[in-house]
């Protein structure tokens, strides 16, 4: 309602529903949040007021006068706390800092630092010191200024509707952070532009007396607050609570919005609802209205005679709280009309009711009435408890710090219990009591259930991992059922989580499942029912605003009895407790196929599929069984495939979408989204994590498209499947047009090769010419000419492709049955089938070619013709065929018969070579001896042709060399042209002046001999002999192998180190393997990280002889500088022995009788070093000196020959 009267300034409480409003005549009046005016709570002065405002939580009001005063006034005590006359003239502001522990005011002379801003379009920083700078300058005018003192901004609205971010700094410097247009501006439209700031990104605007719009910077939405019954007034001003809380989707706040005349309080709040089971369902219709439903009875509006703030009910009453007190419906079951309704005075809000009471609590004090409204009687807590804050019933139990039972004359305590001493200084942000008040589910931290048990006094603990507890419920009926919302990630649906809690078994977990799209919140469980509230009811919808979801476990099965349902309850409970014999036994009495259905999925949920393939066996579903023990596997993945064929059998498609995910099993993830006709995501899986299954899916798919009638998105798959020659034509076989249009098409060849050899069998030889020709198949084009009798087209095709064997083969014998013998011969050996030209040749007695075939044929074709020239008395043909076979004996004994010197001489030749052979196999096998001698007479070059011989050094090579005659080996292999091999049986042979000499010889052909050469003699000593160090060098520079020869330098530098303590000489071979790695042309990464390495190796080397010079010379300090440096740095050892850096320090500072720090330095030594070999970097007389050890000590045979 409106509030009249000249209203100068208005002011809401952050926190208490008040505001503050002050008139000229000097009146402050307050008024609660539905702007009913608190008489006693006033306050009159002859000056008139300029400014109020709250304190951020207590209720205590700031009042700044016209005249410079101002007072701080309390309102629970109703007097003034403080008030004063601090400024001479009007107060311009006046304001409480954040945490409600001062307030600043200022006047029209003098004001604290503040922004400021104007029509030129700058915004000026003024301080307490009275200087003002100019801090940003906009192109248009200033509209709005707000400061957000928790984020450091200041947001600016223009003239022309844009709105700006600026972050500040501490001495009022601003930048820009973001820019925002918002409409069109202020004089183009000709608007007048109303604005106040909600919070630090939310701004209210209000266009010529329109309904105010609150637009919100960060998401850019929209929201239009809209109350009709203001009426057509142009409001002046408007303020907001800046108190916002978000409560399922509603934004609870007050708008207090001042025309000229008066003002009036707007305030959002979410629509009430209470829930009994399915017995009894109260839903908030409007701002008076409720609507209740109740189990087998009509819908029963019931209207409140005032704005309704909670509600509470029970088949029998509705309890209604309106801010003032609680008025009691009494609700009849056979009409639609209440019966009587009564009044109870409070203020609290704390009430519940059950089937004979009401109960209030305020403070520590209880008030029990009837239904009726009588007061019954009054219980106090005590002090030490606290106040009552949460007031539960469930059947004749109250739960509030204790539980009573409230069904007798008088309320009796069971039992109290401190759970607070069980959960610690963890704050409760949700709690639940079950069915029989046993039991009470709290939540503290935002992922973990406790479930307090009464009987035990035990806790029990569940978290939910990666999850945040939302909301809180248990079951209606049965006391160890509780469900649990759960909110994951951002964007992720909403979980609905049931588990089941006792204290024997602990809290098991039942089931998840996603909470339904249409439904918001869920608000009751009554088994087999979920109570979920509607999305985005409207508020003038009589139709009932929640609905009733069953369970998976219950689809089908809402309405049968209880005992049915309790009995799937009980399964549920042994199934998740592992209790297999009891589940069974829960159920074996059950005759309905639904709820065997039922239990076959939580079976199958469970991973219970013993139990599951039973349910399927009283379902009678044998497709599903036989599935299940055909694909029947002993191993683990064994078992993954059976839960997951169980799921998709039972259409639980999540639940195997969940199993092959935890098994990684990508194959029946595919099948998942087979079955279900995802073949997009089928595509996509198999093709990131199952390539080889990638066709298979394509050709599902095809055969999928092709029996829904998509001929040529089957065509396509077929083709990704690798399948297209064999089942498109297979497809495309009754619609022979459609065939041979997507044949011509094709890039195909085999599948033209098909239609050609279709139509040739057919007879159809001009079409199979034409595809024929198109596939380029040769062969093929030369048979059908043969077959239509076109012998010459065929002929001189076969001659126009010379390298076709299988042409010229099929020519021969095409020729052959035509008699003409010597074309098939002819043709017969270009198909290089001698064979068959001799076996035409031999049968025709065509000698001529015969000898000529027989030499390009097999040994055994070779051996046929020998005898058969035999035979017919050519001896010459039938010796020279033998020898070439190597059948030397038969050759020699025609040689012997005929007593044929010529014949003789021409085999001797293949003889001799043939004898060589037999002379090293003899070697071999018998492992003889094979000396320089023996293979000189041989005169392997003087008899076999070069490439035969090399082939036969080769090989004695190889003999000699696993002989150990190294340098015989040597120079067999140089003979064979493999010098590579005959430096390596030079290198097994250990003779050096061999090895260089062949590496000066071969080197220049072969760099890598060098490189060989080099590697070996490096095994050798080559500090001691200087020519095989200079050999070394001048082998790598030879084969330009410049980082193996900065390798040996290293080496070198690191055996000058080690061995010698010679740092100058090391750093004379770094620098020179520093120059190697300079003359590589193009170095790879690993060889300039390599050059990074070895300059830093050379400078600390470089940095240590400089110390030991420091040292001769007697600076100390500059020594300790540079050897401090050096052992700071990471892996000096790599670069400087720290040991030999501990040495030198050590023996400096002995020698300058500083034997404090030489002691210091040694004890750091040992700790350093892991071996207790101290007097290697050490002098021992030292090191004895500074242990305080007498140094005539009594050495061992080593230590005094080292020192004589």
């Amino acid at each position: 309602m409106w509030s009249d009267g000249e209203y100068q300034a208005l002011a809401i409480h952050p926190s208490a529903p008040l505001l503050a409003a002050t008139l000229r005549d000097g009146t402050v009046h307050v008024f609660d949040d539905e702007g009913t005016r608190l008489e006693d709570l006033s306050l009159k002065k002859d000056s008139v007021p300029t400014k109020v405002v709250w304190h951020p939580s207590k209720k205590y009001l700031a009042v700044a006068w016209n005249g410079g005063t101002v007072g701080l006034w309390c309102l629970d005590m109703e007097s003034t706390l403080r008030e004063g006359k601090i400024h001479q003239c009007r107060v311009t502001c006046l304001e409480w800092n954040p945490s409600g522990n001062r307030i600043i005011s200022g006047d029209e002379k003098d004001s604290p630092p503040f922004f400021l801003a104007g029509q030129s379009g700058s915004i000026y920083y003024a301080d307490d010191m009275g200087h003002c700078t100019e801090s940003t300058v906009s192109p248009t005018s200033i509209h709005a200024l707000f400061v957000a003192e928790s984020l450091d901004t200041l947001l600016v609205v223009t003239e022309d509707l844009v709105l700006s971010r600026f972050s500040l700094a501490i001495d009022g410097k601003m930048t820009q952070d973001s820019s925002v247009k918002l409409s069109g501006g202020l004089k183009s439209l000709g608007i007048n532009l109303l604005t106040a700031w909600i919070d630090h990104d939310k701004l209210a605007m209000t266009v010529n007396g329109s309904p105010v719009r609150i637009w919100d910077s960060t998401s850019e939405e929209t929201e239009i607050l809209d109350r009709q019954e203001l009426g057509p007034a142009s409001y002046r001003s408007f303020k907001f609570n800046p108190r916002l809380q978000l409560m399922a989707g509603v934004l609870e706040s007050t708008l207090a919005v001042r025309k000229i005349s008066g003002f009036q309080i707007v305030t959002q709040q979410k629509m009430c609802h209470a829930v009994l089971g399915v017995q009894a369902i109260a839903m908030q219709l409007s701002a008076d209205k409720v609507a209740v439903d109740r189990h087998g009875a009509k819908q029963l509006v019931v209207e409140a005679k005032r704005k309704i703030k909670d509600l509470r009910v029970t088949p029998e009453l509705l309890a209604v709280y309106t801010g003032k007190g609680i008025e009691l419906h009494k609700l009849d079951e056979l009409s639609q009309q209440t019966l009587q309704s009564s009044f109870v005075a409070s203020q609290s809000g704390l009430f519940a009711v059950n089937s004979k009471f009401l109960f209030t609590a305020e403070n520590n004090r209880l008030d029990i009435f009837t239904h009726q409204g009588l007061a019954k009687s009054t219980l106090l807590m005590s002090t030490g408890e606290g106040d009552i804050v949460q007031l539960l019933t469930v059947g004749n139990y109250l739960v509030l710090v204790g539980v009573f039972e409230v069904g007798g004359r008088e309320p009796r305590l069971l039992t109290l219990r401190n759970l607070r001493s069980k959960l610690g200084s963890e704050p409760i942000a949700h709690f639940a009591v079950n069915a029989c008040a046993s039991m009470f589910a709290v939540t503290g931290s935002p992922s973990v259930l406790h479930v307090y048990c009464l009987d035990t006094d035990s806790l029990l603990e569940h978290t939910f991992e990666g999850a945040t507890i939302s909301s809180l419920l248990w079951d209606y009926d049965d006391s160890r059922l509780v469900v649990c919302e759960l909110e994951t990630e951002a964007g992720a649906k909403v979980q609905v989580t049931s588990v089941f809690a006792t204290p024997e078994s602990g809290i098991l977990v039942k089931d998840t499942e996603a909470r339904p799209e249409k439904c918001e919140q869920l608000i009751g469980v009554a088994i087999p029912y979920f109570v979920y509230l509607k999305r985005q009811r409207l508020q003038s919808d009589q139709s009932s605003g929640f609905v009733l979801v069953a369970g998976r476990e219950y689809l089908g099965v809402e309405n049968e009895t209880p005992a049915v349902i309790r009995a799937i309850s009980d399964f549920c409970f042994n199934l998740s407790a592992g209790n297999v014999d009891e589940a069974i036994k829960s159920v074996k009495l059950i005759r309905n196929e639904s709820v065997w259905e039922n239990m076959a999925k939580i079976c199958a949920k469970l991973g219970r599929v013993n139990l599951a393939k039973l349910c399927l066996g009283k379902l009678k579903n044998a497709k599903a069984l036989r599935t299940l023990y055909s694909r029947k596997s002993p191993d683990k993945d064994g078992a993954t495939e059976q839960a997951f064929l169980a799921t998709v059998h039972l259409g639980l498609y999540d639940e195997a979408y969940s199993i092959c995910l935890n098994a990684s099993r990508h194959d029946l993830l595919g099948e998942i989204y087979q079955c279900m006709g995802q073949w997009e995501k089928a595509i996509e899986l198999a093709a990131a994590k199952d390539r080889p299954a990638l066709p298979t899916v394509f050709f599902n798919f095809a055969r999928h498209l092709n029996e829904i009638g998509d001929q040529s998105g089957a065509i396509a798959a077929f083709e990704k499947s690798n399948a297209a020659r064999s089942h498109i034509p297979r497809m495309l076989m009754a619609q022979p047009d459609e065939l041979r249009n997507y044949i011509d098409n094709s890039q195909d060849t085999s599948l033209k090769i098909w239609w050609a050899q279709n139509a040739e069998s057919h007879g159809d030889y001009e079409t199979a010419l034409k595809y024929y020709s198109i596939a380029k198949d040769v062969l093929s084009i030369v048979r059908v000419n043969c077959l239509s009798g076109n012998m010459s087209e065929a002929v001189r095709i076969a001659d126009e492709n010379p390298t076709n064997a299988a042409v010229a083969f099929y020519i021969g014998r095409q020729l052959e049955e035509e008699g003409k013998i010597a074309s098939a011969i002819a043709y017969y050996s270009k198909a290089g089938s001698f064979s068959s030209a001799i076996r035409l040749a031999k049968e025709h007695n065509v000698d001529k070619d015969l000898m000529h075939l027989a030499l390009q044929s097999t040994p055994e074709s070779m051996n046929d013709v020998a005898r058969y020239f035999e035979k017919r008395g050519n001896l010459a043909k039938a010796v020279t065929l033998y020898s070439k076979t190597g059948n030397f004996a038969k050759a020699l004994d025609i040689c012997f018969r005929t007593k044929d010197t010529a014949l003789l001489e021409s085999i001797g030749e293949a003889i001799a070579q043939h004898a060589f052979q037999a002379v090293v196999n003899l070697c071999q096998t018998q492992q003889l001896q094979l000396t320089e001698d023996m293979i000189e007479k041989m005169d392997i070059d003087g008899h076999l042709p070069e490439t035969d011989a090399k082939a036969l050094h080769a090989r004695i090579a190889d003999i000699c060399f696993a002989q150990g005659a190294y340098h015989l080996a040597c120079k067999q292999y140089t003979l064979a042209g493999d010098r590579l091999r005959a430096m390596g049986s030079l290198l097994k042979s250990g003779d050096k002046d061999k090895i260089i000499f062949f590496a000066n010889v071969s080197g220049p052909k072969h760099p890598e001999i060098y490189v060989i050469a080099a590697n070996y003699m490096q095994s050798l000593d080559w500090r001691a002999d200087t020519s095989v160090m200079k050999g070394i060098i001048q082998f790598y520079t030879k084969a330009k192998s410049f980082a193996a020869l900065a390798r040996f330098y290293e080496s070198c530098a690191l055996i000058e180190i080690d061995e010698f303590q010679n740092y100058e000489k090391a750093a004379g071979a770094l620098s020179e393997a520093e120059k190697c790695y300079g003359k590589i042309a193009h170095p790879s990464p690993v060889e300039r990280e390599q050059l990074e390495t070895l300059r830093r190796k050379n400078h600390f080397v470089g940095l240590f002889i400089e110390a030991q010079r420091h040292a001769k010379s007697g600076g100390l300090s500059e020594l300790e500088h540079i050897c401090t440096g050096l052992l700071s740095e990471p892996d000096i050892d790599v670069s400087v022995r720290s040991g030999d850096i501990y040495g030198l320090l050590i023996e400096t500072c002995y020698s300058a009788g500083q034997f404090d720090k030489a002691r210091q330095l040694l004890a750091a030594l040992r700790h350093r070093l892991s071996s207790n070999n101290i007097e290697y970097y050490v002098d021992r007389v030292i090191v004895h000196a500074l242990s305080g050890e007498s140094a005539h000590v009594e050495h061992d045979a080593d230590a005094i020959e080292e020192d004589f």
